[in-house]
């Protein structure tokens, strides 16, 4: 049985994230995979993010508000779930599109070389 998307994106950014703290990068180009890696994260979580706010939002599921700020109010209970994910798929698209452009900007870091004058 293979892997789910999520868990081998976040496993990849968590070992990233372990390298960028406390550690020094054994190369520049290692910088560029800590952000792809976080990135594909970021891209998993949002897959994540519309599947709970499409699961929840579908007719047909079964669910009741018997505690919290929507007790009893099942309808607004569902509908305010699926906007904070909403607005939580939103930043981190942007957050995404962050990472995406610091990785492009990261590309052509290499390690200093001498050079004759």
């Amino acid at each position: 049985m293979s892997r789910p998307l999520l868990a081998m994106t976040t496993a990849s950014a968590r070992d990233s994230l372990r390298q960028a703290v406390g550690q020094p990068w054994r190369e520049p180009a290692e910088i560029g995979t800590a952000l792809a890696n976080m990135s594909a994260s970021i891209t998993a979580i949002d897959q994540v993010l519309a599947g709970l706010a499409l699961r929840l939002l579908q007719p047909g599921t079964e669910v009741e508000s018997v505690d919290g700020p929507f007790r009893g109010d099942t309808p607004a209970a569902a509908a305010t779930t699926g906007l904070w994910l909403a607005r939580a798929a939103g930043l981190s698209s942007q957050l995404r599109a962050c990472l995406d452009n610091a990785h492009i900007a990261a590309a052509g870091l290499a390690a200093p070389t001498e050079r004759s004058g």
